[in-house]
């Protein structure tokens, strides 16, 4: 997958020059994507697929809100409008393949797991 950010330039220039330096290298990152839109900042962690199922997370009297994508028990993406805390610890779900509830994703009174 193409990823064209400074943090992809930046990450991809460290791994070539350790591979170009003998060092064993894995760079597979986790793809993400930002914008603010007006009020909004929207986030993405993953890739989004339409066979994910999706648990939806909205917080009441805010515009916050947080999509998950899930296969079976796994986060594999999220997508979070002015919710950064909440992504970031998603994103600890996702890179760690950590086992997670749908109910509790969708419910705004618990927080998200620890990974």
């Amino acid at each position: 997958m193409r990823l064209e950010s400074w943090q992809n330039a930046q990450n991809q220039g460290i791994a070539a020059a350790s591979a170009a330096l003998g060092l064993a290298v894995c760079y597979d990152p986790l793809p993400w994507f930002w914008s603010d839109q007006f009020t909004a900042n929207i986030q993405i962690y993953g890739v989004p697929k339409s066979h994910h199922h999706v648990a939806i997370r909205r917080h009441s009297g805010t515009e916050a809100s947080l999509y998950f994508y899930l296969e079976q028990d796994r986060l594999k993406a999220v997508v979070g409008v002015n919710a950064p805390r909440e992504l970031a610890m998603a994103r600890r779900l996702i890179e760690k393949q950590t086992a997670v509830a749908v109910t509790v994703l969708e419910d705004p009174t618990q927080p998200i797991p620890r990974a």
